[in-house]
């Protein structure tokens, strides 16, 4: 008796569970590729606009400038101009865009890596006065799942402008039908009072891209 119920509590009732759960992994679990892209293009639209940030009260006469310098080089662009299927009006938020001219990417100023997403083409950096930002490389590249991106830093590490962040296959970006157009925005939008463009038709990495002011 005692070998019978120790066969049952040891093997037929794990068995059991094992293929309860398949079952519901099977029939219940929808997260696909796609699903998985959708959902990230979705939370990188409210981080843009501010509606998946915490905005930290501060007092009105603190008030703070940071000089944002370019992450790639390239042609500078308002967000307004990148324009896709999705979003055929340009991109929300507050920030700026610069379509790569080579494949590397440097932090644009002294600050802290916040997170990188796992398909590696995004990831977030807070500068060291507290402006939060994102940088997001190429439009539908979320769907390479990180194919063609390599990273050189971790979460939580503290990095200086200049820094090299991450290099990116433009030409497997372009094969694949996406568009490699760097993208930097800040997750709170509310909190930037104003900002100044800083450009040519030209910029080169570590040249001032723009000036935000923020409280």
């Amino acid at each position: 008796s005692n070998i019978h119920t120790f066969e049952l509590l040891a093997f037929y009732l794990p068995l059991a569970c094992a293929i309860l759960s398949l079952l519901v992994f099977t029939f219940k679990v929808t997260i696909t590729e796609k699903k998985h892209a959708e959902i990230v293009e979705e939370l990188q639209a409210k981080l843009a606009t501010g509606e998946a940030a915490d905005v930290a009260v501060t007092p009105a006469s603190d008030i703070l400038t940071t000089e944002i310098l370019a992450p790639v080089s390239g042609q500078p662009l308002a967000l307004a101009d990148v324009k896709s299927a999705a979003q055929p009006q340009g991109l929300p938020g507050v920030g700026f865009a610069i379509r790569p001219s080579d494949g590397r990417l440097y932090a644009p100023f002294d600050g802290t890596i916040r997170f990188t997403f796992s398909t590696k083409h995004t990831l977030g950096i807070v500068s060291a006065d507290g402006l939060e930002t994102i940088i997001h490389v190429g439009i539908g590249t979320v769907n390479l799942r990180g194919t063609g991106f390599t990273t050189y830093c971790q979460d939580g590490q503290v990095v200086h402008a200049g820094d090299l962040l991450m290099t990116f296959d433009r030409d497997l970006i372009k094969q694949s039908g996406y568009d490699d157009v760097v993208v930097t925005f800040f997750t709170q939008p509310g909190r930037v009072t104003a900002h100044t463009e800083d450009w040519s038709t030209e910029v080169q990495h570590g040249q001032s891209a723009m000036k935000v002011t923020f409280k």
